[in-house]
């Protein structure tokens, strides 16, 4: 079953750019020391056009980014960097500025500090720490926590600058390429693409799928196999639970975002209006900057 992704028009991407963003993997990047580093281009819109390939990219944190991840990024015109991690998240893993000269970095947190950790990149002895922590369940904190942060302060002031860089390295000359990410890539940046879909006029449905995407490159081989044993059982289940909340993402949790938003402000097209500074004029100029007709 196709994915809903088109091929951009030859003339406006190389054949070996083509190929690197394939129908069938969601636009993975196939990024070395990036965890799920996905271009949105190919994607298609209600309206039959595609987002061009090469210019709107969403991964996980930087700091493992090889030298030849950074080549290929550069090779993309790579021209600004949205950090939607906390302070504390970047001190930790700081972006490798020095690998992306040509980019500048914005810091745009969506979430307060002290919920950052149920969203950010584990590794076994942490997520081990964190289970021993929680002795509350965690079903539905993860939807609950998508719908504070499409309302909340942090993330509608985030997610308005996030629109302005789109908005501002759309305007210049081509190739030029924004890439967003917070540490696991899965949640706050799923968020960010998922408002940027419905602004580009993708259906929901499909932009529900793009984001479901996320958990076939979310995951290290060890957080596998723990969701293994989650799934069968073999874990208690307040540790299955959070096991899942940090190495999946779920339906549940965007819908649950979309219907704030819906609850709020009447509509997803009007929260991008009047929150996020998305009017329909630069609605229409972002159509213009970043979809193009597949049969030119």
């Amino acid at each position: 079953m196709g994915h809903g992704r088109q091929t951009a028009a030859p003339d406006l991407a190389e054949v070996a750019l083509e190929r690197r963003f394939a129908a069938s993997d969601w636009g993975h990047m196939g990024l070395t020391g990036v965890r799920n580093a996905r271009d949105l281009g190919g994607l298609a819109t209600a309206d039959g056009r595609v987002v061009v390939p090469g210019r709107l990219l969403r991964s996980g944190e930087l700091a493992g980014a090889s030298v030849a991840d950074a080549r290929l990024l550069a090779d993309l015109g790579l021209a600004a960097v949205v950090d939607l991690r906390t302070e504390r998240e970047r001190s930790a893993k700081p972006d490798p500025a020095g690998l992306f000269p040509a980019a500048s970095f914005e810091f745009l947190p969506v979430i307060a500090a002290s919920a950052a950790g149920i969203t950010r990149s584990m590794g076994p002895r942490e997520l081990l720490a964190l289970f021993r922590e929680y002795e509350m369940g965690t079903e539905g904190r993860m939807s609950e926590m998508y719908a504070q942060i499409v309302t909340g302060d942090e993330g509608i002031a985030g997610y308005r600058r996030f629109f302005d860089v789109v908005m501002a390295v759309g305007e210049r000359p081509a190739p030029s390429a924004v890439l967003w990410h917070c540490s696991a890539g899965k949640d706050r940046t799923g968020i960010a693409a998922a408002l940027l879909e419905h602004a580009l006029g993708v259906p929901e449905e499909l932009v529900v799928e793009d984001y479901l995407a996320s958990n076939r490159f979310t995951q290290p081989g060890w957080a596998r196999a723990v969701l293994a044993l989650a799934d069968r059982r073999l874990f208690p289940a307040k540790l299955a639970a959070m096991a899942h909340v940090l190495y999946t993402v779920e339906e549940e949790s965007l819908r649950r975002a979309f219907d704030a938003v819906r609850g709020s402000w009447g509509s997803v097209d009007a929260y991008l209006d009047e929150a996020l500074g998305m009017d329909a004029g630069r609605v229409a100029r972002l159509r213009e900057l970043y979809l193009v007709d597949p049969a030119r």
